[in-house]
């Protein structure tokens, strides 16, 4: 589409985005991001469900990469609190190949913890890795 004043050589950078006409950038980004939740720079965690193994919880979801780069390693922290205040759990995990505008699923076995006992959960991305 032809944009009036402005040259090709003067366009240094540009982005196409979808979205229904009169749409903010902000609600166009909460559509694309339905069921998941910023993790950290682009990344967005969703589908999350846990399932009793024994005495412990594994813990299954999806990470999406909405990010421009390609992440060969991915690295998470991991935090679950139980519904006693005493019970914690803190732990760390990888995905491999985390590519640019991919969902990639991930699973956690929370040791010690049953999927009742678990009140609360935090995935954030690790950059330091």
């Amino acid at each position: 589409q032809k944009i009036e004043g402005i040259l090709p050589s003067q366009i240094s950078e540009y982005k196409i985005v979808y979205g229904k006409r009169g749409e903010t950038e902000e609600q166009m980004s909460k559509e694309n991001h339905k069921g998941f939740n910023p993790i950290g720079k682009d990344l967005y965690v969703g589908n999350v469900s846990f399932s009793e193994s024994g005495a412990s919880t594994v813990m299954k979801g999806e990470i999406k990469n909405d990010s421009r780069d390609n992440l060969p390693i991915a690295s998470f922290d991991l935090k679950v609190s139980g519904k006693e205040s005493d019970m914690k759990y803190n732990t760390t995990f990888s995905i491999i190949s985390l590519e640019s505008n991919k969902t990639k699923p991930f699973e956690q076995k929370i040791e010690g913890i049953l999927p009742s006992q678990i009140s609360e959960y935090k995935i954030v991305y690790n950059e330091k890795r």
